[in-house]
């Protein structure tokens, strides 16, 4: 069950939160809740094409595999924090 929200967290609210947060600070609220959940969708379907479309990622990933998915995942949501850290950091100075 734990799994299961935290999926739902992942697939709807976190990529796009953090994509949200890193480029688009001018916008109002509620356009940054839209976007939150329209670009962690476009995020997942970029994913699933990327991993299981092309059959160089096919063969090189193994594609479409929930192992390979929560990879993806965390790597791009460390890497979308890490950047929003360095940002927001160097930005006060």
């Amino acid at each position: 069950m734990i799994l299961v929200i935290i999926g739902a967290l992942f697939i709807f609210v976190i990529p796009g939160l953090l994509i949200t947060l890193n480029y688009f600070n001018e916008t109002k609220t509620l356009e940054k809740i839209a976007l939150t959940v329209i670009l962690s969708i476009v995020f997942v379907v970029f994913i699933g094409i990327l991993l299981g479309f092309n059959e160089f990622t096919f063969k090189l990933a193994g594609g479409l595999t929930k192992t390979n998915l929560w990879v993806i995942y965390l790597v791009v949501c460390v890497g979308l924090l890490g950047r929003l850290f360095w940002v927001r950091k160097f930005d006060k100075i």
